[in-house]
């Protein structure tokens, strides 16, 4: 009963690219919040290699570079506190370039949620017109966000992000309907 009453929840609030102090290049971070009364103990994110696998069963971590902040916090496992929340750096922005296969003229401008725009899904060709041009497209991510309650269950959630790319002649990207500079971060 008392622990149907007081799950343990994990929530992916965010996804996005962070400059840490500790490190020469961006590093592609999540924002995590435990939404329940409960500790999430051991809390772990994984960027999986999606590729060639028929089942979650067949997913398999990436091996990618951790950030010098996770170093010299010597890799210990993050809990997080009830009603508490915090980021977590996954991958530098070099590995991720090479795990999502970024063609080159291409560059990394952001990351989210959701795609963009269900039309950036479609095939990477610039188009011209009046306005500039623009050419830009959301590449698919899976995350698995793995943690333990304090009665040692252990959770396990898989989510899609999205790394956003554009063609770098482009002139502008479309972010929620509306026309903005582009700015690689690469």
């Amino acid at each position: 009963m008392l622990l149907a009453q007081n799950p343990t929840v994990i929530e992916l609030k965010n996804v996005r690219f962070i400059e840490y102090f500790s490190d020469a290049e961006q590093f592609l971070g999540v924002d995590l919040k435990n939404t329940s009364k409960l500790p999430a103990l051991d809390v772990r994110v994984d960027v999986m290699n999606h590729r060639g696998a028929n089942t979650y069963k067949d997913l398999k971590p990436l091996v990618l570079s951790q950030s010098n902040m996770r170093r010299g916090l010597a890799e210990a496992p993050l809990s997080y506190l009830p009603d508490s929340e915090g980021s977590m750096p996954l991958s530098s922005i070099t590995d991720i370039r090479k795990v999502v296969g970024i063609p080159d003229g291409f560059c990394i401008y952001g990351a989210s949620l959701r795609p963009k725009d269900l039309n950036e899904l479609s095939e990477l060709t610039p188009s011209n017109n009046l306005m500039g041009s623009s050419s830009s497209k959301s590449v698919p991510l899976l995350l698995r966000i793995r943690y333990k309650s304090i009665f040692d269950q252990v959770y396990t959630s898989f989510n899609w992000v999205f790394i956003d790319i554009a063609d770098r002649r482009s002139d502008f990207v479309m972010i929620s309907n509306t026309r903005a500079k582009l700015v690689c971060l690469e």
